[in-house]
């Protein structure tokens, strides 16, 4: 996009660096820069999608580990019946147990992903001047 005016004002909004330019029509473009990242803010973000995520895969799979079990402990019975009760049911705490310790589990490994990408990105955003975006006021 071509730009009328390339720099007409520089606001310094602390994480955020604000550059108005114009664009051929006359809107006004804003363009920001981030410059720091909230550290706990972006690892709530990352434990958030990591347990939705995890939460997609974790329920059909403990559903499957549950039928599949049920399914073997029908076959594995003896003549009363228990041993193939006993396989099952383990099988079903398993199932159980994998549809909520799984999501557990990857909502704290997003929860520390989530600092470790943001005490990174802090640090080269530090030497290398962060991302641009370009916004557009909308009226």
């Amino acid at each position: 996009m071509k730009y009328r005016g390339l720099v007409c004002f520089i606001y310094d909004l602390g994480n955020f660096c604000l550059c108005r330019q114009q664009n051929i029509e006359g809107k006004e473009m804003n363009k920001l820069r981030i410059k720091k990242l909230g550290i706990i803010s972006v690892a709530k973000i990352y434990a958030v999608m990591m347990l939705v995520m995890s939460l997609l895969i974790a329920i059909p799979y403990g559903l499957i580990i549950i039928v599949i079990s049920l399914v073997g402990g029908l076959g594995a019975g003896s003549q009363d019946g228990l041993s193939g009760l006993a396989v099952g049911g383990g099988g079903v705490v398993m199932g159980i147990v994998v549809m909520i310790v799984l999501p557990i589990v990857y909502a704290c490994l997003g929860f520390i992903g989530g600092i470790i990408s943001a005490l990174i990105y802090n640090i080269f955003a530090g030497i290398v001047g962060g991302i641009e975006i370009e916004v557009e006021n909308v009226t």
